[in-house]
């Protein structure tokens, strides 16, 4: 039996979420989700997420991004696992992000300047 230098990831598709919200506050600019039941369970993979809202305007932008689900806030990374932050995102669309839920790290891979 071979053994494999990786392991597969998204066995089942590459999930996709979709903004609900956004609201900002002195510490940061929140994006959020709606609540769902699968938000504890263990995950390794990429994620598609729809950013739906604009930021609004006069937002700082050094504020970092944190996404929120279920009553639970996410921080969001970029490259080198820097906070991304409002003059990080390109607007609205779909980014791609890698989720490992045990170490909880999400970071962007694209749409960010």
């Amino acid at each position: 039996m071979a053994v494999y230098p990786f392991n597969y990831l998204n066995k089942r598709g590459i999930p996709a979420v979709q903004t609900r919200s956004v609201s900002v506050n002195t510490d940061n600019v929140t994006f959020s989700f709606s609540d769902h039941a699968f938000a504890g369970v263990p995950f390794t993979g990429l994620v598609l997420i729809y950013i739906a809202q604009d930021v609004p305007a006069g937002a700082t932008a050094t504020l970092p991004i944190v996404f929120q689900t279920n009553g639970a806030a996410q921080a969001v990374t970029g490259y080198g696992g820097a906070a991304v932050t409002v003059a990080d995102l390109a607007g609205t669309g779909v980014y791609l992000a890698f989720y490992d839920r045990a170490t909880g790290l999400l970071q962007l891979m694209t749409g960010i300047v």
